[in-house]
């Protein structure tokens, strides 16, 4: 197969590159953790978005692209009301059969990943995972640690936080430079102001947080908690 003028053709290490279908799948691991298997989170999603766009005065039924991909990827449907109508039949059994346990589980999918006070927390994580989980197959080790997860998550919430209050923004290579081994690093001065953050970030209880992501079973890094903090 010929490549466009100027492509070069992509390292693999021999490896089979996913395929449209598996990178949705990975991407909504990523974002949701255990919670990507759950037909109720997607329901509700869905839900979510028709009353919004509704609110907006768009046309009802109008869901993104992105989201829309996730559902049909996730559960294998591509009628267009299926989800919203699936979660009405859910809730109509729920309260015919008395069933307390699936308005916990909706609530707890409500609370912990569509909008919740968790759910910049849990991204930032799940994120970071799926990075160092690529950085540690290169270095020959099965799994990221939970202290490792947990500083990058940490570093790039506090990094963000500080590049939005910026006004200007300022832009990538203005934040960078170069160490010896010519590889980008944050300028002394703008590290400090992230380091800063990082400190007064609220604690963390994040054994749960690991939980909720689906990372609990992650190696502990001994020298990795700090006092007071749960890893």
């Amino acid at each position: 197969m010929k490549l466009p003028r100027g492509k070069k053709p992509v390292e693999t290490g021999g490896k089979k590159l996913p395929n449209a279908k598996e990178m949705t799948a990975i991407a909504a691991q990523a974002e949701y953790g255990d919670d990507a298997d759950n037909p109720l989170l997607w329901q509700l999603l869905d839900l979510k978005t028709r009353l919004e766009a509704k609110a907006k005065g768009e046309a009802e039924g109008t869901t993104s692209t992105v989201l829309r991909r996730l559902l049909q990827a996730r559960m294998g449907k591509s009628g267009p009301q299926w989800y919203s109508e699936a979660f009405t039949a859910a809730v109509e059994q729920a309260v015919l059969t008395r069933d307390a346990a699936f308005f916990r589980e909706v609530a707890r999918l409500l609370e912990t990943r569509i909008g919740g006070p968790h759910r910049r927390i849990d991204l930032e994580v799940s994120r970071a995972f799926k990075v160092l989980q690529q950085r540690a197959e290169i270095e020959g080790r099965e799994l990221p640690t939970k202290r490792e997860v947990r500083e990058a998550a940490l570093f790039s919430i506090a990094f963000h936080d500080f590049q939005h209050r910026q006004n200007p923004p300022l832009a990538w290579k203005q934040m960078h430079d170069f160490n010896e081994a010519g590889q980008p690093r944050l300028k002394p001065e703008f590290a400090r102001e992230v380091r800063r953050g990082i400190e007064q970030f609220p604690e963390q209880n994040w054994t749960r947080i690991f939980k909720r992501c689906g990372l609990a079973h992650l190696p502990e890094d001994s020298g990795g908690r700090k006092k007071g903090k749960k890893s």
